[in-house]
């Protein structure tokens, strides 16, 4: 295995990077990705065919630094364990990919059951609401979630975190 370890890595964006529902940045994420393409190859792994809408996102959010990105093929299924299975398989044609960061668990089980390390990401802030404690299948209410809205806001306006960027 030594041989084939190299410092190529690929990152789910989806989940990793952008939150699937809203389309904002998870700043973890990007902790991450700065972090990695200072010293490895990493490319990005897609769950869009809208290429252009992609990039003018990555564009936006300063994440331009990686040297590859696979996007959703028409020829890949909606299950996203199986896809993610082929969208490695088409990045390793490239060459040995050392490690994929996952945010989905079920993606997660086939990669590592195909012998891919991968390492899941899971933060309690960006996950489904279902795995997080205490949740509630009640409709939060309207209010609640403008107040939510603007409290976000304002955690992310006074991050010094992301003044490094």
């Amino acid at each position: 295995m030594a041989e084939s370890w190299g410092n190529h890595v690929a990152i789910v964006v989806n989940g990793l990077l952008r939150q699937p529902n809203d389309s904002s940045v998870i700043i973890p994420g990007l902790l991450i990705y700065k972090s990695l393409v200072k010293d490895h190859r990493v490319s990005l792994i897609i769950d869009s065919a809208a290429k252009e809408k992609v990039q003018y996102w990555l564009l936006m959010n300063s994440l331009t630094d990686h040297v590859n990105e696979i996007y959703w093929d028409e020829t890949d299924p909606d299950d996203v364990a199986i896809r993610r299975l082929r969208q490695i398989s088409r990045l390793k044609r490239q060459g040995p990919l050392a490690l994929v960061y996952e945010s989905d668990t079920e993606a997660a089980t086939a990669l590592l059951k195909a012998q891919i390390p991968t390492m899941l990401f899971l933060h309690p802030q960006y996950t489904h609401p279902d795995f997080r404690p205490g949740h509630s299948s009640e409709p939060t209410p309207w209010n609640e979630l403008l107040l939510e809205k603007v409290r976000q806001q304002e955690a992310r306006a006074t991050d010094t975190r992301l003044q490094d960027f």
